[in-house]
Parts: structure tokens; sequence; C-alpha cells
């Protein structure tokens, strides 16, 4: 039977984020992506239901987009893609398919059009016709399936055509600048998405392979200033991924600092982006700031109530506050999810606050193991060794013998013995 314990703030805040840091590194593999719907005005659709559904094990994911006509989607198994269908009564209904970026954070914008009115003219017998593609067009479109099966030297050659053919076929040079970024041609991606933003001065997407292209040609001055254009987009949302890439670098090097001012732009663009409202958790615990430490933990955990790391942010957060109710239930939902891993962690530290001469707080987290494990052997033979020292015989000698009952044949249970004969 588990019982409830005061629980006393135990480890550090940066040996936590140093620890969780490393734990962290498996979520990478999540995806997300967000989504952002449009009408043939370019006015955004509320309430546009999107179900991206795996071939394979027929799992769908769903949302359903805000008042912004935005909604993002987490996607575990990025693996393959997946049969993406988007819906709202009174337009017609969209699909294809989609790769996530395995690790990674992407968005895509869709336009949805009204029944019956897409790309329709009134034919000479009343009826609707559709509008036949230009010959660039349906060179454009092998190209789009070539790309989508991952053929990037036939969609290469799809895209140079189809430009050549049209030259207003602008479209061709965003399919291409993506490629060249692919193949580190950051010359050619820099050409490319100069003249996509020629053509359309606000899109972002152009922007952002700008930006990747600079960086990769070195020039991070000129990378700086499209950074800065990115930023001030009306379409915010196309900044927001690199803003978050360079806030999780910024991170895995060590710059907490700069980690934490990309990562609070990239959640005042999206406060919807778990992946950075989980990295700002981690900061505000290092920097000791616990009420927004638990407060972002908290919203990471009600979108994923199985993240462990977050569990332990928490638990951090609510001790280093002072709040031992709430520190009491956090511990209690960690040893529930891995009780292997915390007492491990206990364990470790015990040892070494008592080899440190800390006799109060190696008790406390012995007794935390206890919580968790009451017939944890060793525990109760460094606790009996924690009491020898404080003078408490009496409980040093229950703890003794409740560890040679539990481990008669370990090496320590003659020693044990041995001190019992002296308390």
């Amino acid at each position: 039977m588990k019982r409830r314990l005061h629980i006393g703030l135990v480890s550090t805040a940066v040996t936590t984020l140093l620890c969780l840091l490393a734990a962290s590194v498996s979520a990478q593999s999540v995806s997300r992506v967000g989504f952002t719907v449009k009408d043939e005005a370019d006015n955004p659709l509320p309430d546009v239901k999107i179900s991206a559904t795996h071939p394979h094990t027929g799992l769908v994911i769903e949302g359903t987009t805000n008042k912004k006509g935005k909604t993002t989607l987490v996607f575990r198994d990025s693996s393959l893609a997946y049969a993406l269908s988007l819906s709202l009564e009174g337009y017609d209904p969209a699909s294809t398919s989609l790769k996530p970026t395995v690790g990674a954070v992407s968005y895509q914008t869709y336009t949805l059009y009204k029944t019956n009115t897409r790309k329709s003219v009134p034919s000479g017998e009343g009826g609707t016709r559709e509008i036949p593609l230009t010959p660039a067009q349906e060179t454009f479109n092998e190209g789009v399936t070539a790309l989508k099966a991952e053929d990037l030297a036939t969609a290469k050659a799809s895209f140079l055509k189809a430009y050549e053919m049209d030259p207003e076929l602008y479209q061709a040079h965003s399919a291409l600048a993506a490629i060249y970024l692919d193949e580190k041609d950051f010359q050619n991606a820099k050409a490319s998405a100069e003249f996509v933003i020629a053509k359309e001065p606000g899109n972002g997407r152009a922007y952002r392979m700008l930006y990747e292209a600079l960086s990769g040609l070195g020039d991070q001055e000129a990378a700086d200033e499209v950074f800065e254009k990115i930023s001030q987009l009306e379409s915010s949302a196309d900044a927001v991924p690199l803003i978050y890439n360079e806030g999780a670098e910024a991170m895995r090097m060590g710059d907490l600092e700069r980690a934490r001012e990309r990562l609070e732009k990239a959640y005042s663009l999206d406060p919807e982006l778990n992946q950075a409202v989980r990295l700002l958790a981690l900061v505000y615990l290092d920097s000791q700031e616990f009420q927004k430490a638990a407060e972002f933990a908290e919203k990471v955990i009600a979108v994923d109530p199985e993240d462990l790391t977050m569990k332990k942010v928490r638990l951090d957060a609510y001790r280093g506050l002072g709040d031992t109710a709430k520190a009491d239930e956090a511990f209690q939902a960690v040893a529930d999810a891995d009780p292997t891993a915390m007492i491990s962690g206990l364990f470790k530290g015990g040892q070494e606050q008592f080899n440190g001469g800390d006799m109060d707080s190696a008790v406390s987290s012995f007794k935390q193991i206890l919580d968790i494990d009451p017939d944890h052997g060793m525990t109760h033979y460094l606790l009996g060794l924690c009491y020898v020292n404080m003078g408490k015989n009496a409980d040093a000698k229950s703890h003794f013998e409740r560890f040679i009952a539990l481990m008669p044949d370990h090496e320590n249970a003659a020693t044990a013995k041995e001190m019992m004969s002296f308390l």
C-alpha cells in the first residue's frame, strides 16, 4: 500500500534540466503539422474537419480549424505518408497525401472552394465545364507527383521544364528552391527563392527558403535581414518553424538565454506549438521560475498525459514553489508512471547526500523510495546507516532488521547484524 509523504526539495533545477534534456531527445521523433485553411477569397475558414489516416494501421488523427482557420495535428508515427482529407459543409471536400517531417514542426495551407464554383465557367449547354490545365501546369503537376514519391530527379526536371514552358509559372521555382536546399545547392536555392518573392512579396515559405539558402552560403548578415522580414509578415506562422528550430538548436548547444528568447517568440506566434511549450518549461525550471515552469509543464501534460519528462519538471517546480500538496501529487504521478527510474534516481541522490554528510536530505530521499516500494532492501540498509550517524539507534535497528529479512544473503547482511549488536 502506498502512503503519502511530505516531500522536500531535493534536486536542483539545473541538474534536473540536464537530465531532462537527455530524456527529451526521443520526444523529437514526434511530428507536428500546423494547418491553415482558407476560402477562394483568402479568408480563413473555421470549423473545417481535417482527418489524417494512417494507411497501414487505420489510425485516424483529427482536428478542427479555429476561427483563424488554423489547427495542429500531432503525429507520433512519421514513418509513412498519411491520407489527408478536409471537409466543411457547403464546400467541395479536398484530399491529398501528407508526409510529416520526422521530429519537426511544419505548416500546410489549403484552399477550399464552395460547391460547384471551383474552376468552372458556364458552358453553352447551361451546365459547367472544367477549365483545362495548360501543358505547363500538367508538367508542373507531374513534378508534384514525383516529389511526393521522393523522386527528386524527375521532380526537378519537371519543374524546370514547366518554367521553360511558362515563365509566369513562378510556383515551379518555389518547388525548385526546396529541392535545391535538399541538395545543398544554396546558390540556386537563393535564386529560386528570390524569384518567387519578386512575384509574391508576401510568400513566407519563400522567405524561409531564402533564409536557409543564405545561411548555407554563410551570409549571416543577409540571413538576419531576411529573418526580420519573416517575423514581420502578416502570415506570422511562416516564421514559427524557423524561430522554434533556432531556439531548440540554441538549447541543444547550451545557450539558454537565446533559447528562451527564440522559444518565447515562437510561442507568442503560435500558443498551440506544444514543442515550444515543452522546452520553455525546461528553461523556466533552470532559471528557477517555478510558477512558469509548473504552468508550462501542466500545459504539455494536458495535451500529452504520458509525458514523463514534463511530469518530472512539474514535480520539481512545485517543490521549488513550496507547494507540498501539489508536489505530493506530482511525485505520485511520476512514481506511478516510471517507478523503476524514480527509485534509481532517488537512490543515487540519497547515496550522494549520505556520502556528503547530509543525513537529513539522504533520509528524505530514501523515505521517498520506500513510499514507492516499501520492500526496497538496500534502502532499508542505507536508512539504518543514516540513523546510526544521527544517533537514532532504535530507528537504525528497525531498518537493519527489515534489510536482513528482505536480503538475508546479501554481503552487507553480516555487517548489519554486527552493527545491531552495538545498538
